[in-house]
């Protein structure tokens, strides 16, 4: 899967991307798609942390969120500073319901 630049046309014109590194599966669906985090160039661009939803071929995407490394470290930083809330065991029955 990394570093092969794929080209995929859509109704906005022609996207290219490369999977540099691929960084970990955050979810798994019954669709056999998958919420990922991996690096990728988009348009030959530079590398961004990106997280969005794949297929099991990393040839069909969904929308999704790209982060330059500063970016990526702030939200790292605060998801670290969430997870230390007091009420933080409340937050996954929140999310639970909206499933």
């Amino acid at each position: 899967m990394a570093n092969q630049k794929i080209k995929r046309t859509n109704r906005f014109g022609g996207v290219t991307y490369n999977i540099v590194k691929h960084i970990g599966v955050v979810a798994k669906y019954k669709s056999g798609w998958s919420k990922e985090l991996n690096i990728v160039e988009w348009n030959d661009g530079p590398p961004k942390y990106d997280l969005r939803d794949w297929d099991s071929e990393h040839e069909n995407m969904g929308k999704g969120l790209t982060f330059v490394k500063s970016e990526a470290r702030e939200l790292a930083r605060l998801l670290e500073e969430s997870f230390d809330l007091e009420d933080i065991d409340k937050i996954p029955e929140k999310i639970d319901k909206m499933k």
